[in-house]
């Protein structure tokens, strides 16, 4: 037994034998005691307040009242030699009063230390501190958020055809468990300073790590094109093209490869056909020649799949760098099978018309860019108006004469035409056809196979008439030959006063009717009876113009 122990020991009978004495003198001192039984030990002070000869809730209000100023103060931080101010709530800091009170000896207790210290004085105590662990943890992160110097992870960028590389960098941060416990200590101390040191901080990815993304990632990722299958379309893509659409993400101290589906979903759609979309097999002049431009399914995807089908295929080697993407195809409603059904191979019918420059005007190149290359199913009716739309004028006449007579001559159905009223002098005579005033021209392919419109317009000049020429490419149904008759009916021109004021006299023309006629022989069905077919065209006389004088 040390030196202590035996202290101790020699104290507690030392006690025992002061209770039993005051029990054998006289009940006098124990009663005494018995009624105090509830108090603090006299001269007991906790944190230098104090609190002795009281009862237990006595106690901790003058605790709570000696300890208001230092615990409303606020607490000076110093952060690697930075000094802010803060409360001690804001930080989670508080006294358990009754707890401080309690240590000291309120209570019940007969236990002889408890009777020594009540009769010759109590000790000095620190006060209970509590806690909050959550306010005090959000609090130290906020400080740390704020202070030092925070650590720079490497990274790996993308730029182009090159492979950046970010270098790491160490920081310097608080070590929170440190914080805490200076923090504490400084609350109730006369200093109230908390000393907080800033410990070095080592970044999440090293330069390790670094090397280790470019080496088995951002290079080889970089190294070439890589090709996506989508079907029957390949989009092939080179490393400036999706340099943009890649990342590294630091996860758990890794650098991970990360693809901007939306950024790769729109490069690949750029870059099929028709955006994805189903285009129809069209028929048009490529060479001189009517050629079938094949039908191209549409193909829709996940974003998920090329993303997946992408980043597989970067880390391959060159010449292996093609993924196959999973794809939802779409049929076109016009299939390449459907346009070589039409039949479209050889001109059948050709016709072309002049116009003078004083007939020049916008209605001829609107016409003729709109009648080009438009397409007419077996068994359809084109429609001026539907295809050409309308609010043309006189200058429009050079363009729907040419192709109401290549439509005449090629053995179409004239379902709808309509002649001026009166006859200029221009040429073919009963054969014109005008479309002025919202006039349609409308003519149905009689045959077994489709027509394609071509239009041409060469531009005139001073002395030198323009032409408009209309070739009708398709397989020929109709031998076809064409007369026009005499004119009859003559109808002769009035005389009218041109007044004195801007007169311009004239001679007026004749009105007069005139008939064409075709005679129709089937080249698709020889047992056909020929047929014959008669257009009868009445323009109205022009009248004289008298000028006074």
């Amino acid at each position: 037994m040390g030196r202590n122990d035996r202290d101790r020991a020699g104290a507690r009978v030392v006690l025992v034998m002061l209770v039993v004495l005051m029990v054998l003198v006289g009940g006098g001192y124990v009663a005494a005691y018995a009624g105090s039984q509830h108090k603090t030990p006299r001269g007991t002070t906790v944190s230098g307040v104090n609190v002795g000869g009281r009862s237990l809730m006595a106690a901790a209000q003058a605790l709570r009242a000696g300890l208001a100023t230092r615990v409303n103060a606020p607490i000076t931080l110093d952060i690697g030699g930075k000094k802010q101010d803060a409360m001690p709530a804001e930080m989670g800091l508080g006294i358990d009063y009754v707890a401080s009170v309690r240590q000291a000896g309120a209570g019940d207790s007969w236990e002889p230390e408890r009777l020594w210290d009540f009769y010759t004085g109590g000790a000095d105590l620190d006060a209970v501190v509590t806690v909050s662990a959550m306010t005090m943890t959000d609090f130290v992160a906020g400080l740390a958020a704020g202070s030092g110097v925070t650590p720079r992870d490497g990274g790996v960028r993308f730029d182009h055809q090159r492979v950046q590389v970010v270098e790491p960098r160490a920081g310097r941060t608080i070590d929170p468990q440190q914080a805490q416990a200076a923090i504490t200590a400084a609350f109730l101390s006369n200093d109230r300073t908390a000393h907080i040191d800033l410990v070095p901080s080592a970044p999440a990815v090293d330069d390790e790590d670094v090397q280790e993304a470019v080496r088995t990632f951002a290079n080889p990722a970089m190294s070439g094109p890589v090709a996506l299958e989508l079907d029957t379309q390949q989009v092939r893509l080179q490393p400036r093209d999706f340099a943009d659409a890649l990342s590294m993400r630091a996860v758990d101290g890794r650098l991970v490869p990360q693809v901007q589906a939306a950024r790769l979903v729109a490069l690949v759609k750029d870059r099929l056909l028709g955006h994805g979309k189903p285009q129809d097999a069209e028929v048009a002049l490529m060479g001189g020649r009517p050629h079938v431009r094949p039908a191209i399914n549409g193909v829709s995807f996940e974003p998920a799949s090329v993303v997946a089908a992408f980043t597989a295929a970067l880390v391959l080697p060159e010449g292996q760098r093609v993924a196959p993407v999973d794809v939802e195809l779409h049929e076109p409603t016009f299939t390449t099978e459907d346009a070589t059904a039409l039949g479209i191979e050889h001109r059948v019918a050709v016709y072309s018309t002049t116009y003078s420059v004083q007939d020049d005007g916008p209605d001829l190149e609107r016409a003729v860019s709109l009648l080009d290359g438009t397409v007419i199913k077996p068994g359809d009716t084109f429609s001026w108006a539907t295809v050409a739309g309308g609010g043309y004028g006189a200058d429009a006449l050079p363009v729907a004469t040419a192709l109401w007579n290549a439509a005449f001559e090629a053995g179409y159905g004239d379902v709808e035409h309509h002649a001026p009223a009166t006859y200029g002098g221009r040429s073919p005579v009963g054969r014109q056809a005008t479309v002025e005033g919202g006039a349609d021209l409308r003519f149905s392919v009689d045959s077994p196979s489709g027509v394609l419109v071509q239009a041409k317009l060469t531009g005139a000049a001073p002395g030198s008439p323009g032409t408009v020429k209309i070739v009708l490419w398709s397989t020929a149904a109709w031998e076809v030959t064409t007369s026009t008759s005499a004119r009859y009916a003559l109808v002769e021109p009035a005389t009218v006063d041109g007044g004195t004021d801007g007169c311009v006299p004239s001679a007026g023309r004749r009105g007069f009717s005139v008939d064409v006629s075709r005679h129709l022989h089937s080249l698709v069905d020889p047992a056909t009876a020929d047929r014959d077919e008669t257009v009868t065209t009445t323009y109205a006389p022009v009248d004289a113009v008298v000028c006074p004088g």
